[in-house]
């Protein structure tokens, strides 16, 4: 049992060796992983730098026979955390990046990596079922060994560090040119200031919905042709030939939310025909897309082998989906669970609807405010007379939609150049406090679940926004989507 024990703890060691050493060379991307499982953003910035030490100290740990068993008992709270973490992604049909061996090699948390980590947790129980007393020395142990079995040993080693040196080489060579390969498309994208053909425009070139999955706003969409289930093959450039903007839902028949999804993808497909093409890219057989498109009445659902398509589209996980516009460029951040791609169909379909034709009526321009009032989250009271004699910019907001998401950053910044004295500006959102707190706005904000304001000035969507003159009057028509919007503070301020 000792000799076994010291085998595990060997092994062990170096793997954790291996990880701890990997994430600190890399602390943004251990960072960033965290925060892709759910850890807060300022409990990852100090997990991202603990949990190597840990590792690291773990790895130590189990060289030393009088540390191993406590070492080994580290190991298991610390296997046991990972294995909850992945398990309750993987049944919430997510795969973010574990980032387990930092940049020598990080794949998605999906099922594989879940079997490794019973499996190394099986090696610490091992070790901890061996008992204190067990623990040998590696040192002493290999004393005992007879010349012939310590030159057999040593050539086995030999052979396994040869071995593991080509598999992080073989690595690290597929990785490289793996960002050369996104470099150069990245390159040939040249991605323009933004998007129009009846898509949402977006100049904010970054991910959205927290930076760490999908292709930049404004490049241009990777193409494709896949299989459909009436056997013919679709293409996205066939999919954009309708001259409507493209939202891709990814799928999966084996994912428990996409399948609670799937009677909702039925009905944007049949209610937003004339204004938004909604195509479903899932995975498994004909057979099996067949019976649930047939059960929620779904069409244009088309079918990877594997995830290439959504690969190609830096999506780790499902439900995803991403809008691409007319023209064939990325018109939104890449957004998962059915909630927030619920809203982002609602922002799309009101964003992109004709004005004139489905834009409820509101007040012109030119006619006076009514006395709207308000609580913000601090529960003092905002009346909108009381505001008479400055500039009032109302911004209707979600902070579940990924349109708003990707202009907050231009939004904090404009916050901090105005004059408040000048122009006020007033964020009425949806959601919870605590989301909205976590926004980091300056700018109060007013909770309104019902949306009962919007519909008062024509607005039904977010991120959108409405002018009202220091006489309290309509100042111009409704600014609807984030460019928009940032338009209309820049040139209502004097700032």
């Amino acid at each position: 049992m000792s000799a076994i024990a010291l085998a595990a703890r060997a092994l062990l060691g170096v793997v954790f060796a291996v990880a701890g050493a990997a994430k600190l060379a890399d602390l943004k991307g251990s960072r960033s992983a965290l925060e892709a499982f759910g850890v807060p953003r300022r409990l990852a910035s100090v997990g991202g730098v603990a949990l190597p030490v840990f590792e690291l100290a773990v790895a130590v740990g189990l060289l030393v026979p009088a540390t191993a068993w406590w070492s080994a008992l580290g190991a298991v709270a610390l296997l046991l955390l990972f294995v909850a973490a992945i398990a309750l992604s993987l049944a919430r049909g997510r795969e973010p990046d574990c980032h387990c061996f930092g940049q020598v090699h990080s794949a998605p948390a999906g099922p594989s990596t879940l079997l490794r980590n019973i499996g190394l947790l099986a090696l610490a129980g091992v070790v901890v079922a061996a008992g204190r007393d067990e623990m040998l020395s590696p040192i002493a142990w290999a004393g005992e060994l007879s010349a012939v079995e310590a030159v057999f040993g040593a050539i086995a080693l030999a052979l396994i560090v040869v071995a593991v040196a080509q598999a992080v080489f073989l690595l690290q060579l597929l990785r490289q040119n793996g960002r050369i390969l996104s470099r150069l498309e990245s390159l040939e994208a040249q991605p323009g200031p933004g998007l129009s053909n009846g898509a949402l425009r977006a100049e904010s070139s970054g991910n959205g919905g927290g930076g760490i999955q999908g292709l930049a706003v404004g490049v241009s969409a990777p193409e494709f042709e896949l299989p459909s289930l009436d056997g013919g093959q679709v293409s996205l450039e066939r999919l954009r030939s309708r001259g409507l903007p493209v939202l891709l839902v990814f799928s999966d028949p084996a994912c428990g939310p996409c399948n609670t999804m799937l009677p909702d993808v039925g009905t944007w497909q049949r209610d937003h025909a004339e204004r938004l093409t909604v195509a479903l890219v899932s995975r498994g057989t004909n057979e099996q897309n067949a019976a649930k498109a047939g059960e929620h009445d779904l069409s244009d659902v088309l079918l990877q082998q594997d995830r290439e398509t959504a690969i190609a589209y830096r999506l780790s996980g499902t439900p995803g989906a991403v809008l691409i516009s007319v023209d064939g460029r990325i018109a939104s951040p890449l957004v998962f669970g059915p909630e927030a791609i619920a809203s982002l169909v609602e922002n799309v379909t009101a964003v992109s609807s004709t004005p004139d034709a489905t834009a409820p009526s509101g007040l012109q321009v030119g006619a006076e405010a009514p006395e709207l009032e308000w609580e913000d989250l601090n529960r003092r009271t905002i009346a909108l007379r009381e505001l008479h004699g400055t500039r009032v910019t109302l911004i209707f907001w979600n902070p579940r939609c990924g349109f708003c998401q990707s202009i907050a950053p231009e939004l904090k910044a404009w916050q901090e150049s105005h004059r408040v004295d000048e122009h006020h500006a007033i964020v009425i959102s949806s959601g919870t406090a605590a989301e909205n707190r976590a926004l980091d706005l300056q700018l109060p904000i007013v909770l309104e679940d019902r949306f009962s304001t919007g519909p008062i000035f024509g607005v039904n969507g977010t991120p959108s926004a409405v002018a009202i003159d220091a006489n309290g009057r309509v100042a111009a028509p409704p600014a609807i989507g984030g460019p928009a919007l940032l338009d209309l503070l820049s040139h209502s301020s004097p700032q």
